[in-house]
């Protein structure tokens, strides 16, 4: 993985394409529940995802119930709060784009997998969260999304290309504030984990991934945040945990292996050490309110 100035263009250059294409003319709508089988992170505020070339089988709670949907150049998919999609692994050569928005940054990341082995991936991190033009397109679009018997389409489109188009602006116009070397590598940690503390990760595999040794690693989060980088991690699981118990009636096992938890046992201990009771009684503490 990297993270630099020619990702940055090259990603802008892939959503300009998507656009100057001038074909957009359908929206899918992808929701937060229900949850899939598989893991998934439901901690960002919006993500839209265009096909660049080739035909993407994409599951996703569409519109509310769990299917499969053809991603074509042509069509957009935008999932709300907390959404959820992913590419299914029966598709031949494909290429796409997503724009992820994050409360403290946007990440732009191009795919290009075959059979579901990526090819490349390369992305980029912005060093701010969405001005205050794309949080009120993004506000309208989550919006729109939850109507009923309205024609979406022909609100959507627009603001999906509107959207697109303010985050061009935003990013070739940022001005990254001077960084050092550690707090750049705080960075990367802590954006990493977020994309993917909902799967089995750990001090160790992190630091493998973003070559950092694991010593400094701990020493940088600690020394930067004040916060061990495993109790950050924890932090994570827990919030994503709260949110499924409060909001899905899984199984506690499930709600484990949703959160990144291999064991169902450890899960349940990490969790009563945080909220200061069991999965099961927190739920029903919830149901009885």
């Amino acid at each position: 993985m990297n993270e630099n100035h020619d990702n940055r263009e090259l990603l802008l250059n892939y959503l300009k394409q998507v656009l100057t294409a001038d074909d957009l003319n359908e929206v899918y709508f992808g929701y937060a529940e229900p949850l899939p089988e598989i893991s998934v992170p439901l901690n960002f505020m919006s993500r839209m995802t265009f096909s660049v070339a080739g035909a993407s089988s994409v599951i996703a709670a569409y519109d509310g119930k769990i299917g499969k949907r053809q991603l074509l150049p042509g069509k957009a998919l935008f999932t709300g709060r907390n959404g959820w999609a992913w590419v299914t692994k029966d598709n031949p050569h494909v290429r796409g784009i997503s724009v992820v928005f994050m409360e403290s940054y946007i990440r732009l990341v191009y795919g290009e997998l075959s059979y579901g082995r990526i090819l490349y991936n390369p992305w980029y991190h912005t060093t701010k969260g969405p001005q205050e033009i794309a949080r009120k397109i993004l506000d309208g679009l989550n919006r729109i999304m939850f109507e009923k018997d309205t024609d979406r389409q022909r609100r959507a489109v627009p603001l999906i290309k509107a959207l697109a188009y303010q985050v061009i602006e935003d990013v070739e116009h940022e001005l990254s504030p001077p960084l050092t070397r550690a707090e750049r590598t705080l960075k990367r940690i802590m954006e990493y984990t977020q994309q993917a503390y909902h799967t089995p990760v750990n001090r160790a595999s992190i630091s493998a991934e973003l070559k950092i040794n694991p010593s400094s690693l701990s020493r940088i989060f600690k020394e930067n945040t004040g916060t061990d980088f495993n109790a950050y991690l924890n932090q994570l699981r827990m919030e994503k945990a709260e949110f499924i118990l409060k909001n899905y009636d899984l199984p506690v096992e499930k709600v484990a292996d949703q959160c990144g938890f291999t064991s169902s046992n450890y899960f349940i201990k990490a969790f009563k050490k945080y909220f200061g009771t069991t999965p099961g009684k927190f739920r029903s503490f919830r149901n009885d309110e």
